[in-house]
Formats: structure tokens, C-alpha cells, sequence
């Protein structure tokens, strides 16, 4: 397992950010697509076939990483015990992440809060009200260090003294935005930085949409606080929705553009809450 665990690592770094050129080397390698099909994940037609083990061919190709990638991260597999199960379990998991910081906190209950880069004056208190309890219940909260009401999610979840997870869209060489440079330090040297991306790859804007998928996948329900009528956030809720994830949507005014895609949420079936304790009852019956 753990020669397999190197090689994965190995075919992913090499793979610049593309997952179908990852996915192409793992096609070459039956030792592993046997291992992962033993796993029963939901991976794309293409990257997992049924294999049998007379089929495996032995590999002797050397396996070299940079001396040090393993000392400025910490690499998790889809093989390693640390690797979260919400995540394992989701359509595509990724099958290797990058991690700086507490990774212990995986192994948490997550609740992701997401919204608009664009926040209205009044949305920093909503996150409060709707953020307080999941913090003091010790709830870990997901978010994607974007500006707006990612970057309130774990500013504030850390001055409560909570527990943050920040999924980026890019390799930790280039934090986006660069705004965000100091945040996502402070969040990796005490919280977690977490990425599917090797520490070289710049983001761009499908990356965004990739991500999108782990910061559901890792959360047993998505709490959306403004969204506008077409934006990244409604696709992480429909992600969530895929999954079978609770949607929990802040109503807002109907003149307020950034209202719009709660309200399309709520409409579809999203629960509507007025308060945190509102989404603490519904998580605690999940449980």
C-alpha cells in the first residue's frame, strides 16, 4: 500500500493541475486502479474499470518527488487513514490533497458557509447570528478564502476560537486572491489549508468550480449566506445537493441582488433559517 500510496503522489505532482493527465497515468498502473476499485469509490468511467489481480503488472519505474515537498506540506492519499470519509464518499473524490496545518481536523463534523464575493453591509452580522452556535457546538467550518463571506467565515470562526478548513483553487505558491496572502498564513499556521492541486499550479477559473466540489463534500450541509442569481456559490450548493447534503439558505431583501440566489434556494427546497440554532436542530437530528 504504501508503494502504491508514493506512486499516486508521484503521477499527481507530475500532472501539472490536469486530472485527465493524472488520470491517464493511472491508467497505465494496475497495481493501483485494482486498489482503487477495491475501495468502491465513485470515480469518472474513464479513471476506475474492473481489474482483477492476474491482471497486475509489477512496476520498476523510479519514483522521485522534490526533496522538499513533504517538509513545507503534508500529503494525504485517498489511501491514508487521514483522509476524511465525507470526502471518500463523494462523485470524484480527490485522490490526493495538500495540506498545511492541523490536519487532525479532517476528522471533524464540518458545516460549510459560503457566499458572495461581494457581501452587503449588514452581512457580516448575519454570519455572526448564523455562525455562533455551529462554532460553540464545535462544529468545523469549510469555507474557500475567497473575498466576501468566505474570508468572514474564517476570520471570525477564528476569533471565536473555532475550527476552520480553507479549500483553495489553486497550489499553495499562489493563494488567491493575493489579498488573502495573510489569512490563508494564519489559517495554515494554526487551522488548515487544504488543496487538490500540487504547490506549482496557478488558479484559474474551473479550478474554482473543482474545488467547489471538496468544500461540499466535506461538510454534512452547506449554509449559503447571499448569493447572487448566477455565481460559484449556487454550483457548490448544487454540488451539496448532489451529494445529499442539508442546504440551509438566509432569506434576504428582494431588492438586494445578492439575496436572489438564496431565495432560488429556498424556492427549490433549501431550508430557510433565521438564525444559527435554526441550522444547530436540523445538523444534530443529522448526527
Amino acid at each position: 500500500r504504501e508503494i502504491m500510496r508514493e506512486r499516486l503522489i508521484y503521477y499527481h505532482y507530475k500532472s501539472q493541475g490536469n486530472r485527465q493527465a493524472f488520470y491517464a497515468e493511472i491508467l497505465q498502473d494496475q497495481e493501483i486502479l485494482y486498489a482503487l476499485y477495491a475501495l468502491s469509490l465513485q470515480m469518472p468511467k474513464k479513471c476506475l474499470y474492473q481489474t482483477s489481480c492476474e491482471s497486475v503488472k509489477k512496476m520498476s519505474k523510479n519514483f522521485i518527488l522534490p526533496e522538499d515537498l513533504r517538509k513545507e506540506m503534508q500529503i494525504i492519499t485517498i489511501f491514508d487513514k487521514a483522509y476524511p470519509v465525507s470526502l471518500k464518499n463523494i462523485y470524484d473524490p480527490p485522490l490526493v490533497l495538500y495540506a498545511k496545518g492541523d490536519i487532525r481536523l479532517l476528522q471533524n463534523i464540518c458545516i460549510s458557509v459560503i457566499g458572495t464575493r461581494t457581501p452587503s453591509k449588514n452581512a457580516y452580522f448575519v454570519l455572526q447570528k448564523m455562525v455562533s452556535p455551529l462554532i460553540d457546538s464545535k462544529f468545523c467550518i469549510v469555507s474557500g478564502l475567497a473575498n466576501g463571506i468566505d474570508t468572514y467565515a474564517h476570520l471570525f470562526t477564528m476569533e471565536k476560537k473555532g475550527m476552520t478548513i480553507a479549500v483553495l483553487g489553486s497550489g499553495f505558491n499562489y493563494i488567491y486572491p493575493k489579498s488573502n496572502s495573510r489569512l490563508a498564513n494564519q489559517i495554515a499556521s494554526s487551522q488548515l489549508l487544504l488543496t487538490e492541486y500540487p504547490p506549482y499550479v496557478r488558479p484559474q477559473k474551473w479550478r474554482f468550480v473543482e474545488r467547489n466540489r471538496i468544500i461540499a463534500g466535506l461538510s454534512i450541509a452547506t449554509v449559503v449566506i447571499e448569493a447572487r442569481a448566477k455565481s460559484g456559490t449556487l454550483i457548490t450548493a448544487q454540488l451539496a445537493l448532489e451529494e445529499g447534503r442539508e442546504i440551509f439558505a438566509v432569506p434576504g431583501s428582494v431588492f438586494n441582488e445578492n439575496s436572489v440566489g438564496c431565495h432560488r434556494l429556498i424556492q427549490e427546497g433549501a431550508n430557510l433559517v433565521c438564525d444559527g440554532y435554526d441550522i444547530l436542530k436540523i445538523c444534530k437530528q443529522m448526527l
